[in-house]
């Protein structure tokens, strides 16, 4: 854990907040490279990529109302605080703003297709901002790779406030090192997915097979995250319980709409 990686009585750079920005960077030139290779007009693409930017920022900060109060929120806000923001308001942010600005150019194709590889790749990279940051931590962990943050983390004031561990304990406990499971996972759907790209026959199929993917995923990992509430329905979470909804509608879309147009018998 390196949560800041500079101070000084003028200036502050933590590590979230970097590599969150370092994020939104690397994913902008993939989506430019993308918006080149396919020809498209790239004043309208980049217009409809700040329209991402715009609701992925504003969906982050919404879900954390949702999730940890108007206090949180306002403050996180007013300090332009980055650190927690939420993945999953992000993208579903991300994708009102692209529709709704595509609605305001008049633009009617399927763009989600150009933003999955700059997900893909920006989310690995803010997900080493949670690493280093100390956010988005595990729930206990009894495995050879479990990881332990230091005195004074989220992880640790967690477990200390359950009464997992004494005040004079100088770590906490061993966790499921949840950030590097999305790391791995993101970098893996990659690989698939460029190695195999006769799965999709329509555009929009890609970044719905990367929704349901990454829904799935996710629901799982809730299992063993320790900082996004508790269960309140058959063992779900709230998120996990928007996620497999999310999962379901989208695997629905794909069967319906993904399917290999019938070739026109021959005479």
């Amino acid at each position: 854990m390196y949560p800041l990686l500079y101070s000084s009585e003028n200036l502050i750079i933590d590590s979230y907040s970097l590599l969150f920005f370092l994020a939104w960077i690397v994913g902008g030139i993939l989506f430019y490279y993308s918006v080149k290779k396919h020809g498209l007009d790239l004043e309208t693409m980049l217009t409809i990529l700040c329209g991402c930017a715009v609701g992925a920022l504003l969906g982050s900060f919404i879900f954390n109302l949702v999730l940890f109060g108007y206090e949180d929120f306002v403050s996180k806000l007013y300090h332009l605080d980055f650190q927690g923001m939420s993945v999953i308001g992000g993208i579903s942010g991300g994708f009102i703003g692209v529709e709704i600005t595509k609605k305001i150019v008049g633009y009617r194709e399927y763009t989600g297709d150009l933003f999955v590889m700059p997900i893909l790749i920006g989310h690995s990279i803010g997900r080493l901002g949670c690493l280093f940051g100390g956010c988005c931590f595990g729930t206990q962990c009894f495995l050879p790779w479990g990881i332990t943050y230091p005195l004074n983390s989220p992880a640790y004031f967690h477990h200390l406030h359950e009464g997992m561990i004494s005040i004079n304990s100088l770590s906490s406990l061993a966790v499921h090192p949840t950030p590097i499971y999305e790391i791995l996972f993101n970098l893996c759907l990659l690989a698939i997915l460029l190695m195999n790209k006769s799965w999709f026959h329509i555009s929009g199929a890609l970044f719905r097979t990367y929704l349901v993917a990454y829904c799935a995923f996710r629901l799982l990992v809730e299992f063993v995250r320790a900082d996004t509430g508790l269960a309140i329905f058959l063992g779900l979470k709230p998120i996990q319980i928007n996620l497999l909804l999310a999962t379901l509608y989208f695997s629905w879309w794909l069967w319906k709409n993904n399917r290999p147009k019938p070739k026109l018998s021959e005479y």
